[in-house]
């Protein structure tokens, strides 16, 4: 509460008691394409350490055991590992979404797994989910300004924070207003890894930031991990199904098959070596068609599509009516206004 006077007269001022309190959120730095990596040694202070990590489910099913990792200050590692290996249940553990049984976990010093899930991403450990996990019925601007807020930002710097992301994926910005829900898978994954962007993070964790994607898109992605990564010296550790994009980018990895270590190294070591993709439960590679059947497969008329029906007089089912269409919106409003988050980000959102 203060107080303060003008002309005499006393005004009473309530302190809003959502105020920005910057003594519970410490400064980081702002992530932009451009800015120099800080000196003093990329790469030599451990910023997530993993040590000797088991968990057990009940039912005494034993999902990791004698997981050992370092992450050091600027540098990226690889989880490399095959669907159900244990890299998303390891991640979890590092927010503390799901209890380590035994080890230690810390991040920048401190032992994570006595913190609250939303102390470490408020102190820069943050996450991008595996399958992306957008609010489909909010805009593309308004998920990147819901990571801001996750994390505990003063609305000015969430303001800031948007131009530096859309200049990392200049996509977004032409796409900014569209629904979530309504955008294609790639689109969703920039949105998702811009959304972890605007939370200042100090270790990134991308979950199958691949998963579902075309193989253009996939390498884009991987792209702008290892630009962000050289550029503002963003540590990095990425679990992957498709260990050839993954081990390409990091400087080291450990391979999980399940739930035990198998492989552990240098990325460029492991990813020469065929025993990587072979080994029991380890990370497989991506399996495509060859290149006559996708031509094939692509050539193949759609037969949901009524551009692509026999029948051209089919396509009267698939036209929507205008009252189809009035109810289709006033299901989004309502999903839209029920959508939790809404409320906090409206008046955050920048129009054009």
């Amino acid at each position: 509460m203060a107080y303060a006077a003008e002309k005499g007269i006393a005004i009473r001022i309530e302190a809003d008691r959502h105020r920005y309190r910057p003594e519970l959120t410490p400064k980081r730095p702002r992530i932009s394409p451009g800015s120099p990596v800080p000196k003093g040694g990329a790469m030599s202070d451990p910023i997530l350490q993993f040590e000797d990590v088991s968990m057990r489910c009940p039912g005494s099913i034993t999902t990791l055991s004698g997981i050992s990792l370092t992450v050091h200050k600027g540098e990226i590692a690889a989880l490399p590992g095959a669907n159900g290996a244990g890299k998303t249940t390891l991640l979890n553990a590092a927010l503390n979404l799901l209890p380590a049984g035994r080890g230690r976990i810390t991040f920048r010093g401190e032992d994570v797994t006595r913190k609250c899930p939303d102390d470490p991403i408020r102190k820069g450990l943050v996450p991008v989910p595996e399958g992306r996990r957008m609010f489909r019925s909010l805009t593309i601007e308004e998920n990147l300004i819901a990571g801001g807020i996750g994390a505990g930002l003063h609305q000015a710097e969430i303001r800031r924070g948007l131009d530096p992301v859309y200049d990392v994926f200049l996509r977004l910005r032409a796409r900014r207003q569209s629904r979530a829900g309504l955008t294609s898978g790639g689109e969703q994954q920039r949105a998702a890894i811009g959304r972890g962007l605007m939370a200042n993070p100090l270790g990134f964790l991308p979950d199958q930031p691949s998963i579902g994607l075309a193989p253009l898109v996939e390498a884009e992605i991987f792209a702008t991990l290892a630009r962000l990564n050289r550029e503002t010296g963003l540590t990095i550790l990425v679990a992957e199904q498709n260990s050839s994009g993954a081990l390409k980018q990091a400087l080291h990895a450990v391979v999980i098959g399940n739930g035990r270590p198998t492989l552990a190294g240098l990325a460029a070591d492991l990813a020469s070596r065929e025993a990587c993709e072979a080994c029991p439960g380890g990370a497989a590679p991506v399996s495509r068609p060859p290149g006559q059947a996708r031509r094939q497969a692509a050539s193949v008329p759609a037969t949901g599509d009524p551009q692509n029906l026999p029948d051209r007089g089919a396509h009267a089912q698939f036209r929507m009516t205008a009252a189809r269409q009035r109810l289709l919106w006033t299901d989004q409003a309502r999903e839209r206004a029920e959508c939790p988050i809404y409320p906090a980000v409206a008046s955050l959102v920048l129009r054009p």
